[in-house]
């Protein structure tokens, strides 16, 4: 679950921190009591919020704020493309900084762990790692500046510390340079030496799902969802993406899924099945052929069959983002998009949120994180005490103080955000009228001539 992420001197961001706290007061009343999620809760001290909203103007910094997630999970993942070239991209209009820098603290089983990398295009700067447990101890597993090393807090009777600066220095640098994060090497390499840093860094490189409608399509959100590879599996997975989908009410009756895999090597030529509506070589080297049809209702009630091709983006978008926010929600992912609500009604739109803030779906403490122009969503707010009959559902669609995000940018400071629950706003303030009043900022400037 994640508590914060800290950002420094990445594109057009400065200094930033986006914030995942519960940062109201006190839980709300009867809270136990509602279907909907006020926080995620490690323990009374540590509330998170499901779900975050992050707006702004075009070019403000939101998607560069989500892309940082990225920046981190590619450093963490210990390519070797890192030796000759590191994902480093500064802030060019206020060069304040000649390093990158990022903070990240996460909970996973009830320990929060503090990681801290810092770098520039040549090396990796410094590299931090504690651990903090719910009485706030902290402990220091290893600290890396410049070169010099701490690892008195991971050291064993067989790895003592002579044997853990070698493996650093053998694996971890090139040419005096440190070029791969040490947790990486000791996840890819001695994960039994340190299961809190193979923990951490399976969140980051797992746990954290990236959505870009430009990669994924429906099969891949079955694969993901499903949890081997038979068949059986696989329509399950299909099923229950289906079965979501037809909740909304998009006037599709049944949908079919088929699916052909055929080797080169021992089958001859390939030809593409006439109907494959999406076809793909797998790293096995064989062809996958799937074809997903939609049957609607004539109006002479009789089943009609439509390509998927010939569903609308949206029907396409929510397919695909269903398969991925169950698996989220089934596994205690951190799911990240920008523009979450491309291609879908402001209804829809609500749905994906209300999951992450339903009990029914939310029972591993998954997270959302998202990048939205649609106000819609703010002004449900206001009339949380004026609809005491539907509360609960109320509270379902309703965004939070501590849940809604603007991020604005200006050439001194860079890219800022600051959180409704920063403000004087309460929980039924509506936020969509401040919002676009330019009360949070976060507004596109238009000169008029």
């Amino acid at each position: 679950m994640l508590s914060y992420l800290k950002i420094r001197n990445f594109k057009s961001i400065l200094d930033l921190k986006l914030d995942m706290s519960y940062a109201e007061r006190k839980a709300p009343n009867n809270h136990q009591d509602s279907d909907s999620l006020p926080f995620l809760e490690v323990d009374k001290k540590n509330r998170f919020v499901p779900v975050l909203a992050i707006y702004g103007a075009n070019g403000a910094g939101k998607t560069t704020t989500l892309e940082a997630f990225g920046c981190l999970q590619a450093l963490l993942a210990g390519n070797r493309i890192l030796r000759n070239r590191k994902p480093f991209n500064p802030n060019k209009i206020n060069p304040k900084f000649s390093d990158t820098r990022f903070e990240i603290s996460v909970y996973i089983n009830n320990l929060n762990y503090i990681y801290t990398i810092t770098y520039n295009k040549t090396e990796i700067v410094s590299e931090s790692f504690s651990i903090q447990n719910l009485e706030s101890q902290i402990k220091n597993l290893f600290t890396i500046i410049n070169g010099e090393c701490n690892f008195d807090g991971i050291a064993t009777d067989t790895y003592d510390i002579n044997k853990l600066k070698d493996i650093f220095k053998v694996e971890c640098k090139d040419n005096n340079h440190q070029w791969l994060p040490f947790v990486s090497c000791l996840e890819r390499n001695y994960s039994q030496l340190s299961l809190d840093i193979t923990n951490f860094c399976r969140y980051i490189v797992k746990d954290l799902m990236f959505y870009d409608r430009r990669e994924f399509v429906l099969p891949d959100a079955v694969e993901i969802l499903a949890v081997d590879d038979s068949e059986q599996s696989y329509q399950s997975a299909f099923s229950e993406i289906t079965n979501e989908l037809k909740k909304f009410d998009l006037d599709i009756e049944h949908i079919t899924m088929t699916r052909q895999i055929r080797d080169y090597l021992n089958d001859g030529p390939i030809s593409l099945p006439r109907k494959a509506t999406f076809a793909r070589r797998s790293d096995d080297g064989t062809f996958v052929f799937d074809t997903v049809s939609t049957f609607h209702m004539n109006i002479n009630n009789e089943r009609v069959a439509f390509d998927f091709d010939e569903e609308s983006d949206g029907t396409k978008t929510l397919s695909v983002l269903l398969g991925i926010c169950l698996f989220a929600l089934k596994n205690g992912k951190t799911v990240l998009v920008d523009e979450l609500e491309r291609s879908l009604h402001p209804i829809l739109l609500k749905e994906i949120i209300r999951m992450f803030k339903s009990k029914k779906y939310n029972k591993t403490n998954a997270q959302l994180i998202f990048t939205a122009h649609n106000t819609d969503i703010l002004e449900d707010n206001d009339k949380i005490e004026k609809d005491s009959n539907n509360i609960d559902n109320k509270e379902n669609y309703c965004m939070r103080v501590s849940e809604v995000a603007v991020i604005d940018k200006n050439k001194e400071t860079g890219s800022t955000i600051i959180r409704i629950s920063d403000t004087n706003a309460r929980n039924v303030s509506n936020f969509r009228k401040r919002y676009l009043n330019g009360d949070y900022k976060g507004l596109p400037k238009i000169h008029k001539q």
